[in-house]
């Protein structure tokens, strides 16, 4: 596994999370479209993201930190 860390995710990137998200979250926080993940995102200030990512490329988890309501808040999701 390979960790790698950006402030702006690619549209692969955040197609992959997507699917890690609504895989574990339930059914009413997940996010049926890409477009709808995208506007969570874009709602979300000083944003800053680790993706944990095997051989292939493929994102086997995600932590991000971001400002909401004057406050740093975080998140981890591991497939």
């Amino acid at each position: 596994m390979k960790f790698s860390k950006t402030i702006a995710l690619s549209n692969t990137s955040k197609a992959q999370i997507l699917e890690l998200w609504n895989n574990e979250f339930p059914v009413k926080l997940n996010y049926q479209t890409l477009a709808d993940f995208e506007n969570y995102l874009s709602n979300l200030e000083d944003q800053s993201h680790i993706l944990m990512v095997n051989d292939r490329q493929d994102i086997k988890g995600w932590y991000f930190d971001f400002i909401r309501d004057d406050e740093r808040w975080f998140a981890i999701i591991l497939d």
